[in-house]
């Protein structure tokens, strides 16, 4: 049971660190501060958490590899809250990865397809597709890019987690060497609006920008050692609940979904919630 809890809460705490990002300006500037935050949160963890061992050579380079998908997922993750509503494409991002992940995991790495799986695929489809509104206030084009490029970013880190950790690099050494690869790439994409922009910072968000920073390490770190101690298909499954969350905050921003939007947020979480099966 104790497995089972610290993966909602694990869930809670991914939700919450990216509804503090939606609220904090300049994107940028807040952003290269809340992933530098998070890996130093990892790295002050690791020593009670197995150390960051690394495995083989290959195991090092799928870690790398992880890391420049995670560069894009930051960089696509600041733009997709520029240009559109929290819970919608908080939803669309983190179901479009899991029918991402699920489709390449049966066409190249070998997993089996069953019915459960394929239900969860379809109703992951179905939910993308319903999700954004007709209303181009609600959902613009360029939202719906950046959320859907966020989903391929996400995709690409989570598989190459998976390669990675077969290889025999240590859980929390994945997420500690792949960040210390992403955040310099992010620093070189934007650092000098970045530094520019950080003067513009209200100095009263820096402890919202740490706190964002310490939930987004914690929210992996607990979600490691929930999948060691529980199984692969559970911890995945109380994972998404996140998606969940999200509605939550989102409703606390005063979005609102169409009856449509609804449907599409349900067939999301219960396919996210069957592919993990």
């Amino acid at each position: 049971m104790r497995a089972e809890i610290i993966l909602v809460a694990s869930a809670f705490f991914h939700s919450s660190w990216n509804f503090i990002f939606k609220r904090l300006n300049p994107k940028h500037s807040v952003l290269l501060l809340v992933v530098t935050t998070a890996t130093l949160t990892s790295i002050c963890v690791a020593p009670f958490t197995g150390g960051l061992k690394i495995g083989s050579t290959l195991g090092l380079a799928f870690t790398v590899t992880a890391g420049l998908f995670e560069a894009g997922y930051f960089h696509s993750l600041s733009r997709t809250y520029e240009t559109a509503p929290f819970g919608i494409s908080y939803s669309i991002m983190r179901g479009g990865a899991m029918l991402l992940v699920a489709v390449i995991s049966v066409l190249f790495l070998k997993e089996p397809l069953s019915g459960l799986k394929l239900v969860g695929m379809l109703l992951l489809v179905l939910g993308i597709f319903l999700t954004p509104s007709k209303d181009k206030d609600t959902l613009s084009r360029a939202g719906l890019f950046w959320a859907l490029s966020c989903s391929f970013f996400i995709a690409g880190y989570h598989i190459f987690y998976g390669l990675a950790l077969a290889e025999g690099v240590s859980q929390v050494g994945l997420f500690v060497l792949s960040m210390l690869t992403s955040v310099p790439f992010l620093a070189l994409k934007s650092r000098a609006a970045a530094l520019k922009d950080m003067k513009k910072i209200d100095p009263k968000n820096y402890r919202w920008i740490i706190f964002a920073g310490v939930l987004s390490g914690s929210s992996f770190i607990l979600f490691l050692y929930g999948l060691k101690n529980s199984y692969a298909g559970v911890a995945i499954s109380l994972r998404n609940t996140s998606i969940l969350f999200s509605q939550g905050f989102a409703w606390w921003l005063g979005e609102r979904l169409t009856k449509a939007q609804w449907l599409g947020v349900s067939a999301i979480f219960i396919g996210a919630l069957l592919i993990g099966q």
